[in-house]
């Protein structure tokens, strides 16, 4: 019992420490204005808050799907057995992508759209990924320590002349998904905040277009707004579920019996590895692609407006908020 409580106190440690350490970093990334340190404080416990909700949801639709796949069972610790390769793909794709993705990332977008929407701070392109980030994060250190929790306890239930070899592999597959998951979500989040900026900067945009038109400055189209925020408010939720959908079902097919047993494990490892550089692969590119459109929204609002509205006088003086 020592043992494991001291393998598990390793690896909280090793769950904390990277969390804090991108937390920090992708606040250093903001280079315009730091945001208010308790607006992120709250944004990151509302990540691990959001946790626990996501759970209860996907255990309550998680059982009666298992019902749907005669055989399937979960052991002490929550780890999954099929009896074949059809209900294991079956099962897999609708948890992984229809629950875990949905879910998951469905919270995360509606809790940093009630929390930052009206947030007096949000006020350049960068500041939707620091703050997607920091609930991403504070969900992701749930997750990993709920990971870690689950595989020491699969460890009680082996004899004691198979628990050395149990907690070795424990803290492998515990490592293993400390480190993706941490990945995985800073990903997920950066997506979703660059997209929320997107969808800030349409905002800002119609706004100044309505007050550019009472002004008698221009003059929309039939009456209505050119700038649509729908589409980029629809990505930032659908492309971190799918992209995180992607994710589960990758692990999944690599932890999982009977598709991880024997030869057939190389592929379904080598299938993991491809989608974790894809998926820091994603980070990297929104990343960029958010440093290179960072400038304050109102700026950013007016380019589009001077691009929309070519005969629109580039040098207006504008008293717009």
């Amino acid at each position: 019992m020592y043992v494991i409580l001291g393998l598990f106190f390793l690896l909280l440690l090793l769950s904390i420490v990277p969390t804090v350490g991108d937390l920090i970093s992708i606040n250093r990334e903001d280079r315009i204005e730091k945001e208010p340190k308790p607006l992120l404080l709250k944004l990151f416990f509302i990540g691990l808050g959001a946790w626990g909700l996501a759970f209860l949801l996907e255990t309550v639709l998680g059982s009666p799907l298992a019902l749907l796949f005669p055989g399937t069972t979960r052991t002490l610790g929550g780890a999954l057995t099929f009896p074949n390769y059809t209900y294991a793909l079956g099962y897999i794709s609708v948890f992984a992508f229809l629950v875990v993705g949905i879910i998951e990332e469905g919270i995360k977008f509606s809790l940093l759209l009630y929390f930052t929407k009206k947030a007096k701070s949000f006020d350049c392109f960068f500041d939707g990924v620091v703050y997607a980030v920091f609930v991403s994060l504070g969900f992701a250190l749930v997750e990993c320590l709920a990971d870690v929790g689950n595989e020491l306890l699969d460890c009680l239930t082996v004899e004691k002349m198979a628990l050395g070899q149990a907690l070795i592999q424990s803290l492998k597959v515990a490592l293993l998904r400390a480190v993706t998951d941490i990945i995985g979500h800073l990903a997920y989040g950066v997506v979703m905040g660059y997209y929320y900026s997107q969808s800030k900067v349409t905002e800002k945009s119609w706004m100044l277009e309505y007050q550019l038109e009472e002004r008698g400055l221009l003059v929309r189209p039939g009456g209505k707004t050119v700038f649509k925020r729908e589409a980029s408010l629809k990505k930032a939720f659908l492309i971190p579920a799918a992209v995180h959908g992607l994710f589960i079902f990758a692990q999944l097919l690599m932890e999982s019996f009977p598709l991880a047993q024997g030869e057939d494990k190389v592929y379904f490892v080598a299938l993991f590895g491809i989608v974790m550089l894809g998926i820091y692969a994603l980070y990297l590119v929104f990343l960029k692609k958010a440093h290179k459109a960072d400038d304050y929204l109102l700026n950013i609002a007016m380019k589009r407006i001077r691009h929309k509205y070519p005969a629109f006088a580039e040098n207006q003086s504008l008293d717009i908020e």
